[in-house]
C-alpha cells in the first residue's frame, strides 16, 4: 500500500499520484488521507465534490 497525503483535499492530485503508480504498479493499493484537519468548506471545492470525493477517489484505486 501507498499512503498519500496533501495539505488539503485535491482530487487532481489524488489523481495524477493516482496514474503515476498505476502505470508502474497497477495492483497496488493506494491510500489517502482524509484528515480530520482538512477545511472542507475552505479547499475551493463544492459541497457537491465534498460529497462525491472519497466516492471518485475510490474509483481511482485508493482503498483506504
Amino acid at each position: 500500500m501507498v499512503w498519500m497525503e496533501t495539505p488539503k483535499p485535491n482530487y487532481e492530485v489524488a489523481k495524477r499520484f493516482s496514474d503515476l503508480v498505476k502505470a508502474y504498479h497497477p495492483t497496488k493499493m493506494l491510500a489517502y488521507n482524509l484528515s480530520p484537519s482538512f477545511n472542507w468548506s475552505g479547499a475551493g471545492i463544492s459541497d457537491q465534490e465534498i460529497a462525491n470525493f472519497c466516492d471518485d477517489i475510490g474509483k481511482l484505486g485508493y482503498v483506504f
